[in-house]
């Protein structure tokens, strides 16, 4: 199959295997209610401010308030751990916790990157932002942010990004006239997507993507099934892990693969090399919760956060012989 560029036009519907993709979402696509403001004329990017300076964004708290988790990830290539809530984003630094003081958004496909994070989701209440947000990206760890495209028409629940590379790989699950639903990867924030093949999947429900951090035509998907690797941009996967996938992450020569086993959660390590696999020991405390998400710190590649479908969050500074309870 040819691969199709596509800026603004795409109308064909992308199948996988021999049905279209089923989706799980770990949040429902919720709507807010209230008028937003009359949208900009003009379609260019925008960087959307904030009175607060930088200093007084974040405010420690003594434990976080956290009803929903869309999103983890270690942004701005930084020890820093931010959770991205129902409610906007949280810290987790120097063993202390920080919430946002503004800029509360539900921030839904959340994904850390050297330069910050992207994000799509949906705009804290009586703001003025076009719900849904499309594809935004922050540098300042959400402080402000870009608007690159599809606000107000797109929340992408299934977003990867490459840590260094920024190319996005998404699963549109909300048709438009300017992108039907499927697979498509870009490397222009939004700007001109490109439509994936995805010959070999064979999955009823998808739950993941993860984007290799340095190259970009490596990626991988998580499914009902197992997990995919790509090494061509998502034209064709091969099946490299088998199992319920909750959750993938890649680092430079892994790929961390978190599957459910007769209702327990397990993490594989999947040496990107040799293909040799490694079982991560886990919490006892979360042995009846599925990883929802989990990274690897980009300045120690011992340490891991990782988060249930609970809402518990574990950290370990080890590999994993041992683990910590961040929220006690």
């Amino acid at each position: 199959m040819a691969r199709e560029r596509v800026k603004c036009v795409m109308k064909k519907r992308l199948t996988v295997g021999v049905a279209t993709l089923l989706l799980l979402s770990a949040c429902s696509s919720e709507t807010v209610t209230e008028e937003k403001a009359e949208k900009n004329s003009a379609e260019e990017t925008t960087q959307k401010e904030t009175t607060e300076g930088t200093s007084s964004f974040y405010k420690e708290v003594a434990k976080p308030s956290i009803d929903h988790i869309h999103g983890l990830g270690y942004p701005n290539g930084e020890g820093d751990v931010m959770i991205a809530t129902h409610t906007g984003p949280v810290l987790y630094a120097n063993g202390k916790w920080m919430e946002s003081s503004a800029e509360k958004h539900d921030y839904m496909g959340f994904q850390a990157v050297k330069e910050g994070f992207y994000s799509s989701g949906h705009p804290s209440p009586n703001t003025d932002y076009e719900n849904p947000l499309g594809i935004i990206k922050s540098t300042n760890k959400g402080e402000s942010f870009e608007t690159f495209n599809f606000e107000g028409e797109i929340d992408f629940h299934y977003l990867a990004a490459g840590y260094d590379t920024n190319r996005l790989y998404v699963f549109n699950e909300m048709p438009t006239e300017k992108l039907a639903g499927g697979f498509y990867y870009t490397d222009d924030n939004g700007n001109v997507f490109s439509e994936m093949a995805v010959k070999g999947l064979q999955a009823n429900q998808l739950s993941s993507l993860a984007a290799h951090p340095t190259t970009p035509a490596v990626m991988a998907i998580g499914t009902d099934q197992g997990a995919y690797i790509s090494e061509n941009s998502g034209q064709s996967v091969e099946l490299v892990q088998k199992g319920s996938v909750s959750s993938l992450f890649f680092t430079e020569n892994s790929l961390y693969v978190a599957i459910v086993e007769n209702g327990k959660p397990k993490l594989h390590q999947i040496d990107l090399r040799d293909t040799k696999v490694q079982e991560i020991a886990l919490p006892d405390e979360i042995a009846q919760e599925p990883i929802l998400y989990f990274a690897v710190s980009p300045v120690d590649s011992k340490e891991f956060t990782l988060v249930t479908t609970e809402n518990s969050i574990y950290q370990t500074v080890d590999g994993g012989t041992g683990w910590k309870n961040l929220l006690e």
